[in-house]
């Protein structure tokens, strides 16, 4: 009897040895989906599908993005040049940590390092380049010159009938324009936060989409999806950032047909994703993805759907303009009566130094809510589309397919918004006045 169980438990484990052995392929049996097929280890060999996506990628990386409204002028870098701020912005973004760049280790460094001493004196050294004092200082220069005016003018007596009963109003009406403009900001504010959110779930929902492909997808297909959900992210952005429709990426990475297709739609993230969904369909049909695979990649579209969505709503629903008029009718109110309570305790030039003070506090916590009330100004997109990429890219790369991923400065791109990846590059000048190094065409391997 035993003799007989181990023959046929022999006979059935056979064609196991046999496809050890390498004699019988024609045996194997297929579970599951078809899988792209991996490479012998570091064997040198990159299929052309991958060979021409790290092209266009590459393409796109050297591709400027120049602002509609100044010809020479990358995104987000402001310029005036009339007035002696005229590089303010730039050099608040550049030389100070702002949230319209990507923290790195040094980022964090500058920003935190150092003694507190240190850091307050930074503060009151850029003083000059606070994008808030660039905006608001006219209306503090027209606040204290009417303050010098009223004290300097108004009859002592007239202010000492004033001042008292006024003096309470004001305090009164102080409390509720504060907490007024506060709660404007806190909601600019949260739209800002809620909008970067979106952004991290697409810099992850693209990076699982490519690699749920990658298991389960031959190449041809998952390079494919990688050009669409590349595309999609700088499609989103130029829809949240101008009003320009630019065809730059999409002629880079499309076929012309499907290029001209896209260009046409209303939305063209939204094509993009259908173009993703009919693809992972007629994978699905063929067989090559099982329905939980499908199911799985199907949920993070439906995700990244939803993100278009939530973006849209944030760009075309701003906080209630009212809100924002009645605060700052109340102020103008509030900094008009103000310099005739100070007029009679205070020579003018103090009473106008006094009322310049408060106008900066009160105008600068709306000018804060205004800059970051449209929060796809702030953020740093041209970041978050490159992150995508490099994401996408690395997902593609396997120990069976090492792909070098090269990440490069860019000098065509808007100070604000470079991507920190490396600091082997020294710049004496750069070095010399305490600024970040600016990264010439060349360096560091571009």
């Amino acid at each position: 009897m035993t003799t007989t169980l181990l023959a046929i438990l022999l006979l059935i484990c056979s064609p196991c040895h046999a496809l050890l052995a390498g004699a019988s392929p024609k045996l194997q049996l297929r579970v599951g989906p078809k899988m792209a097929v991996l490479l012998p280890y570091n064997s040198g060999i990159t299929p052309i599908e991958i060979q021409i996506i790290q092209r266009q990628f590459s393409n796109v990386r050297e591709l400027p993005r120049v602002s509609e409204s100044f010809q020479n002028v990358s995104d987000n870098t402001v310029h005036d040049k009339m007035w002696w701020w005229s590089r303010t912005q730039e050099v608040d973004d550049y030389a100070e940590p702002t949230f319209r760049r990507l923290f790195t280790h040094q980022t964090w460094e500058r920003y935190t390092g150092g003694t507190a001493l240190g850091r307050l004196s930074r503060l009151i050294l850029n003083w000059r380049f606070d994008a808030v004092l660039s905006r608001v200082w006219p209306i503090i220069v027209v606040w204290s010159s009417w303050s010098f005016l009223v004290s300097a003018l108004m009859p002592t007596s007239m202010l000492t009938k004033l001042a008292g009963g006024l003096g309470t109003a004001l305090q009164m009406q102080g409390t509720a324009i504060a907490f007024l403009l506060v709660f404007r900001t806190d909601n600019a504010y949260r739209r800002l936060a809620e909008a970067r959110d979106c952004w991290a779930r697409v810099v992850y929902l693209c990076r699982e989409l490519v690699i749920k492909s990658v298991v389960a997808l031959e190449y041809d297909v998952i390079c494919d999806v990688s050009r669409y959900l590349c595309a999609y992210s700088w499609t989103l952005r130029d829809k949240l950032r101008t009003s320009k429709r630019r065809d730059d990426i999409l002629e880079v990475l499309l076929e012309e047909s499907e290029c001209r297709w896209v260009s046409d739609q209303r939305s063209r993230p939204i094509a993009l994703l259908n173009r993703v969904r009919q693809v992972m369909h007629r994978e699905l049909q063929r067989g090559n993805l099982s329905p939980t695979q499908h199911y799985s990649i199907d949920q993070d579209l439906a995700k990244l759907y939803e993100i278009v969505t939530s973006c849209e709503r944030l760009f075309s629903s701003p906080i209630p303009p009212n809100m924002a008029r009645h605060g700052m009718r109340s102020l103008v109110l509030q900094l008009l009566l103000l310099p005739v309570v100070l007029a009679g305790t205070m020579p003018p030039l103090a009473v106008a130094a006094t009322v310049a003070v408060t106008s900066y506090i009160y105008v600068g916590i709306d000018e804060l809510g205004v800059q970051v009330e449209q929060p796809f100004q702030m953020l740093p997109l041209w970041q978050l589309c490159h992150l995508v990429q490099f994401n996408i890219e690395e997902a593609l790369s396997s120990p069976e397919l090492p792909l070098q991923v090269v990440r490069t400065r860019q000098t065509d791109v808007p100070e604000a918004e470079r991507f920190d990846v490396d600091d082997d590059f020294v710049d004496p000048e750069a070095d010399r006045l305490g600024l970040p190094p600016m990264w010439p065409r060349g360096a560091n391997g571009a």
